[in-house]
């Protein structure tokens, strides 16, 4: 449910260098040029980095040695599970007379796309790799239509399984941060994107959005800070334009919040009479100061060997201020007007009011509640848990513990960190098959 600040993950590792030609016609082979790009790729795959920097013309040497090479190469796959074999290879002549070839392979968890250029002599002159999608091309089971939710017209796509009249619909709900529609983390792995194209695949339409904060950042200081103008109020417009929309069907309407939008979703099942049922992905029932406390304490003890003696006792400082913090926040009967972490009391005290622990005995429709089992940041021990014990007997409630998966319902590193979210990934089958089954026996 915490939010980091993420860097934009550098996924360009070589440095090209492009020759200019000499103006002449090109008389490369292309076919065999492909075939040895297609030979520099398996080697990298080997482990052959001489191979390939063999070849290399002199300015390329120069700026790239066989080192630098294999440690590029390492650092880019080191994250995408084992090879799985080559996907495609791409040529195009460039202008200069000279050769552009992209191969791309393919992982267990991503494509690694590399594009070789050879000069007009045929010498290999630049080399550029990066993450890529070669995911089946299925923009034609679904259709995206451009809205805009509110009084902020918030960019939303409302994405409609082709051929099925009048489907089901999930609203997708964000966790906490500035998120756009996709919940795009790292600029690399798009969770809701994942989540709306393969439901459509099972003729359920979804429609997400960018939430007001992500749109119009302005805002944030404008308003009085609260869950209403951060969430809640835009939830219940995009609800009520589901529920005149005549191209889905009306009384079938679903909530899925994901962290923060999972810890929302029983007050906003029980506010808006629209909705059916809600799915709880990572969500959590405690309060989230003290959510915090418990992410902040395992980070500590994950860096704590690697700190100075002064940077440990800060840190542990900042800690000690967080748990005064969150035994404030909890306490709070009101939206007085103090600040904790740099955030107005109005916020946390209208978030603690709108806990799900406030609604879950007046909720009489169906819940689905998943879980990642690596999960840093929402705990299968302490917060799952927590969902099973408060609805234990009840009958139209669904529990299910992913086993590998972390926050974003991908598989996990294995890293219990942010950088966890820097490997490419896409929300596993398993999970959108399940939904897709719960959706449509309720």
């Amino acid at each position: 449910m915490k939010k980091y600040l993420l860097l934009a993950l550098c996924l360009c590792i070589f440095t090209s260098i492009l020759l200019t030609g000499c103006g002449k016609e090109s008389s490369l082979d292309e076919e065999a040029l492909a075939a040895k790009a297609e030979a520099y790729s398996e080697a990298l795959v080997k482990g052959d980095y001489g191979f390939v920097t063999a070849d290399f013309d002199e300015n390329l040497a120069a700026e790239l040695n066989e080192d630098k090479l294999a440690e590029g190469w390492q650092q880019l796959t080191a994250a995408v599970g084992d090879y799985q074999g080559h996907y495609s290879t791409n040529t195009e002549k460039l202008t200069d007379g000279s050769l552009s070839v992209e191969v791309i392979s393919s992982f267990d968890l991503a494509a690694v796309s590399v594009t070789y250029t050879f000069d007009a002599s045929g010498k290999l002159s630049g080399i550029w790799s990066s993450y890529t999608d070669i995911s089946e091309d299925i923009s034609g089971n679904y259709q995206e239509i451009s809205l805009s939710i509110g009084e902020y017209e918030l960019p939303g796509l409302l994405t409609l399984p082709e051929g099925a009249e009048a489907p089901p619909v999930i609203l997708l709900v964000a966790g906490s941060g500035p998120n756009d529609m996709d919940e795009t983390i790292a600029g690399i792995n798009k969770p809701f994107a994942d989540l709306a194209h393969g439901l459509a695949q099972h003729g359920i339409a979804t429609l997400r959005y960018d939430k007001r904060y992500c749109a119009h950042p302005e805002a944030a200081s404008a308003d009085k800070l609260s869950i209403q103008s951060e969430v809640l109020d835009d939830v219940k417009t995009a609800l009520e334009m589901l529920a005149a929309d005549d191209r889905i069907d009306n009384q079938r309407i679903y909530v899925l919040g994901h962290s923060l939008g999972g810890m929302l979703a029983p007050c906003i099942a029980s506010e808006n009479s629209q909705v059916k049922g809600i799915v709880i992905m990572a969500g959590t029932l405690r309060e989230l100061a003290e959510v915090m406390v418990d992410q902040t304490a395992e980070a500590i003890d994950q860096q704590a060997d690697g700190l100075s003696p002064e940077e440990l006792d800060a840190a542990i400082q900042q800690l000690e201020q967080l748990q005064k913090d969150a035994e404030a926040i909890m306490a709070l009967t009101g939206d007085g007007g103090n600040t904790y972490q740099g955030i107005p009391a109005s916020y946390w005290y209208s978030l603690s009011q709108a806990g799900g622990n406030h609604y879950l005995d007046k909720l009489t429709c169906p819940m689905l509640i998943l879980q990642g089992d690596a999960d840093f940041q929402i705990y299968p021990d302490r917060d799952y848990t927590l969902w099973q014990e408060k609805l234990a007997g009840r009958d139209n409630v669904t529990c299910k513990l992913y086993p590998g998966l972390n926050h974003l319902f991908m598989t996990s590193s294995g890293v219990r960190s942010i950088a966890d979210y820097y490997n490419p990934g896409h929300v596993a089958q398993e999970v959108i098959d399940d939904i897709a089954s719960w959706i449509k026996a309720n």
